[in-house]
């Protein structure tokens, strides 16, 4: 029993020195050895920041331009990234968006600004914290940074945020910014998808996973982005009746193949706003141009409070001391492809007589035209250039001019004009469907319902009934009653050559176009 208690005891003493063996007693004077903290290495912190940002620029195009872009393509979609310099935060950019197809006769055809009607879009980028904002001037009331008025302005009349970017990744020592800019090209920011639903008179919602960008190019002043996009509408039932549209003058039947699938290719065009010695003028009411309308706050103890500038080009003689000199910068337009060539000489012609206009203020050779080259790589929608093009309805007969004009200046920067083939047709028919009585009554009516000024509101054309223009439809009366004349009254052995006659047409019709785009009513 002495012996089993012996051997408890001993077990005992070694277990209790066993644990104690795993316990760190210092000897005398001894002091536990402490960790060195690992010193930060700035230089090695810089270099994985940089290599954070180069990798996510991976696998991307760079494109070169007024701002550098990176386009990736992933899954079948490109995806466009904008890198940004903190010295382009502030400064102001201009948007221009052109369908290149439509869904309608008028409204929503090709040729039509996407965006603003007359003017360029204006925006600038500025920063908040991990965001870029989209911010969008408000440039129908202005004032002086000086002004008294300055402070009550500008709480009175708010610039807009439209659109933010998360910034996807930042250089740490150049402090580039990049973003992610795809939605732009989307037309969101230009309710696009609200015009294509008014305009076709039922609704439509834009399918993001068909719709992408198509085409990036970057030139050294501009931009050049295009955009297929598709919009659904649930079903083929439902909107307004077409005959109840028209009366309306709210839009125009249908061209699309399926009323539940509207694709739309949109071409935008993207360049900085920059001082190109440009001097607004004022407008006098004795001359009929189109105008840049603002509220200004300087005048605000004038009756009239707005400032008009006129539209017009920027024309700069190369030799300013010459009576007569060729511009530094001609207005130079192309005739589309679109044109049947047997109407490319009365087309040109039309323009080109505003040169007898310019001659008479010292300018030569002021209006140029050129053929679009079969080998261009740019289409009728690409701003970068002065376009005359064809477009096709069933009935509509028209030719209408677009010109954008710079916001803040009113300066004209380009233009198109758009001529309906229908127009060229019906020129060229007899008068008599104008004179059947029931031709007649509709005429007369739907005058009465659209176009007097007395008349009740709501059956007038809403979106530009500021701007429109009637002398087509005049001219479209006045040919188809000419010719009828002519056959009537044409002397016996003299022959009537109905091509030439519609030529002469074409270049009055033309001729009144370009002369809308040159800013006058």
């Amino acid at each position: 029993m002495n012996r089993i208690i012996a051997c408890l005891s001993l077990a005992m003493l070694l277990v209790t020195g066993a644990v104690s063996q795993d316990e760190f007693i210092p000897d005398k004077g001894q002091t536990p050895a402490k960790e060195e903290p690992k010193k930060d290495d700035p230089e090695k912190e810089l270099k994985e920041k940089i290599k954070k940002y180069d990798d996510f620029l991976k696998d991307t195009t760079k494109l070169d331009g007024p701002f550098t872009l990176y386009t990736k393509k992933k899954d079948g979609k490109t995806d466009v990234f904008l890198e940004l310099d903190p010295a382009q935060l502030g400064k102001y950019w201009f948007l221009e968006a052109t369908l290149r197809t439509g869904g309608n006769a008028m409204g929503l055809q090709a040729g039509e600004p996407a965006n603003t009607m007359m003017n360029v879009d204006a925006y600038r980028f500025e920063r908040r914290a991990e965001q870029i904002w989209l911010v969008v001037p408000n440039l129908s009331w202005r004032w002086d940074r000086d002004s008294p008025w300055a402070t009550a302005a500008r709480r009175s009349f708010p610039e807009g945020v439209i659109d933010e970017y998360k910034i996807e990744a930042e250089h740490p020592t150049t402090k580039k910014m990049v973003i992610k800019m795809t939605d732009l090209f989307y037309g969101g920011v230009f309710d696009l998808n609200e015009r294509v639903s008014g305009t076709m008179m039922r609704p439509y919602i834009l399918d993001r996973g068909k719709s992408g960008v198509s085409d990036v190019r970057a030139f050294p002043e501009n931009i050049v982005v295009r955009a297929d996009l598709f919009f659904n509408s649930p079903s083929r039932g439902g909107g307004m009746p077409e005959g109840l549209a028209d009366l309306l003058g709210l839009g125009r039947k249908s061209h699309l193949a399926d009323d539940r699938s509207l694709p739309l290719g949109v071409t935008y065009l993207i360049y900085p706003q920059r001082d190109n010695g440009y001097v607004p003028r004022i407008a006098d009411p004795r001359v009929g141009y189109f105008t840049q309308d603002f509220f200004d706050h300087s005048k605000l103890m004038e009756l009239d409070k707005t400032t008009r500038y006129i539209n017009r080009w920027n024309l700069e003689k190369k030799d300013p001391n010459a009576g007569m000199s060729e511009p530094v910068k001609p207005i130079v337009w192309y005739i589309d492809d679109s044109v049947p060539e047997k109407y490319r000489k009365a087309c040109a012609e039309g323009i080109l007589r505003w040169n007898k206009a310019f001659e008479k203020v010292g300018y030569k050779n002021a209006v140029q035209v050129k053929m679009k080259p079969k080998d261009a790589d740019w289409d009728h929608a690409d701003m970068r250039f002065n376009v005359l093009r064809v477009i096709q309805s069933e009935d509509a007969g028209y030719a209408v001019a677009w010109f954008r004009t710079d916001p803040f200046t009113g300066e004209i920067v380009n233009a198109g004009i758009s001529l309906d083939a229908s127009m060229i047709s019906f020129a060229g028919q007899e008068y008599t469907w104008l004179t059947a009585p029931a031709r007649g009554a509709y005429s007369a009516s739907l005058a009465k319902l659209v176009h007097k000024a007395d008349e009740t509101p709501i059956a007038k054309p809403g979106p530009w009934k500021k701007l429109e223009c009637h002398l087509g439809e005049g001219k479209l009366e006045s040919a188809a009653f000419a010719w009828s004349a002519l056959e009537t009254l044409i002397q016996p052995g003299t022959s009537l050559n109905k091509g030439e006659y519609l030529n002469e047409f074409l270049v009055d019709v033309v001729s009144h176009e370009a002369g809308h785009c040159m800013g006058l009513r």
